[in-house]
């Protein structure tokens, strides 16, 4: 597991409308507590309309502090087992694992993640 870094910013979430004849996207806005190399944490669980059960790829974007671009990647939700509520201990889906690419782009937009993990640890 890599380190993770604080980053407290909004993230754009996309996902295909699904359902017969269903076209465009559904969009969502969530703002993040943490970031790393793999993928960014959430405080609260995502909605199940993006969780969803059938692991169809999140479309996202956001920017790390500084940056004037966004940082654009395709995510799949995971479930985190974290905080326990009362008995309740099931996980949650409150985190997004970055999907693997080849493109250069990729590589650049988790180099960039990387650069903003190793400051902010450094501070």
């Amino acid at each position: 597991m890599s380190a993770s870094a604080p980053l407290c910013v909004p993230v754009e979430l996309r996902v295909p409308r699904s359902g017969r004849g269903a076209r465009g996207e559904q969009r969502w806005f969530r703002l993040s507590g943490a970031v790393s190399e793999e993928g960014l944490a959430f405080p609260r669980p995502l909605p199940d309309e993006i969780a969803g059960d059938d692991g169809r790829p999140v479309r996202i974007a956001f920017f790390l502090p500084g940056d004037e671009q966004p940082l654009v990647l395709d995510a799949r939700v995971v479930e985190v087992r974290g905080e326990v509520h009362g008995d309740d201990d099931r996980p949650r889906k409150t985190a997004l694992r970055f999907l693997p690419g080849v493109s250069d782009g990729i590589a650049a937009e988790r180099e960039r993640i990387r650069r903003y993990v190793e400051a902010r640890l450094a501070e």
